[in-house]
């Protein structure tokens, strides 16, 4: 790997340095001989360098024979079609859908962004009924269970001998009593 990287330096060297000797040479006024491989031929000449005064005479063999260049220019409606072609368009990967419980979109396997702000707000809720009522009762210290109740709502079984928060409002639809079941929708 290390061979191959000075490679590569000494042949941008390389060229660096030929680029400069030839600027150089173009300013100066005497032109070193072109940077490209050069063919050289034994025998006699296939064509005349000299300028002639008639017209034809000083097309060489070479000239606009071998350039790389379009005959003609290519249209629009050509361009566009074969940079828009169908085998270069991307597949659209569907990965939005919408919640099952408040509508809005959000990603598959993804939390709604809309009922996560909700959850927020109801659980910020409960956290300062939570901090209200400890503080009025045990000097803010909380049992390691705490089970909390919406108006109307009964205590379970499971719930007993657990410190009990009301919350004085209806319980929303979309946050159960019991995270460990199923939401009904």
């Amino acid at each position: 790997m290390a061979a191959s990287m000075a490679r590569n330096v000494i042949r941008r060297l390389q060229t660096i340095i030929l680029r400069f000797e030839y600027n150089l040479g173009s300013i100066l006024g005497n032109r070193p001989p072109p940077l490209g491989p050069a063919l050289a031929v034994a025998g006699q000449p296939a064509f005349n360098n000299q300028i002639s005064s008639e017209p034809c005479d000083n097309i060489g063999l070479w000239d606009g024979f071998l350039w790389a260049v379009p005959k003609k220019r290519r249209s629009k409606e050509r361009n566009r079609t074969r940079r828009r072609a169908v085998e270069k368009k991307i597949s659209r990967v569907i990965y939005m859908t919408t919640c099952d419980t408040c509508g809005h979109p959000k990603k598959i396997n993804f939390l709604c962004g809309n009922c996560l702000t909700r959850i927020r707000e109801e659980t910020k809720l409960v956290q300062e009924q939570i901090m209200s009522q400890l503080d009025e009762t045990k000097d803010g210290i909380a049992n390691a269970e705490t089970a909390v109740l919406y108006e109307g709502e009964q205590p379970a079984q499971e719930e007993e001998g657990r410190d009990i928060i009301e919350i004085k409002k209806k319980r929303p639809s979309w946050f159960p009593r019991d995270w460990t079941k199923e939401i009904k929708h």
